[in-house]
């Protein structure tokens, strides 16, 4: 289980990044977007999913500030 401090300063410090997977049509195999999966650089634990830290973020209170970051996070990339 995650600390509630924990996600605290992993937002703070920018911890949480996107992954990009592609969307693809079955019938062609032709990529016709991305979606931005958020996970979560732990400094000891690897790389997290989501199931692990969400419900953390949920009782901290800060789902619409993570989501806001991983916004910012993913238009500053697709932007470069």
């Amino acid at each position: 289980m995650v600390a509630a401090d924990e996600v605290r300063r992993a937002l703070a410090t920018g911890a949480f990044v996107p992954y990009f997977q592609p969307i693809v049509t079955l019938a062609t195999g032709q990529p016709m977007g991305y979606e931005a999966l958020a996970r979560w650089r732990h400094p000891s634990r690897g790389l997290l999913r989501p199931g692990t830290f969400l419900p953390a973020l949920e009782a901290a209170g800060l789902v619409v500030p993570f989501g806001w970051h991983i916004l910012a996070v993913v238009c500053a990339q697709v932007a470069a």
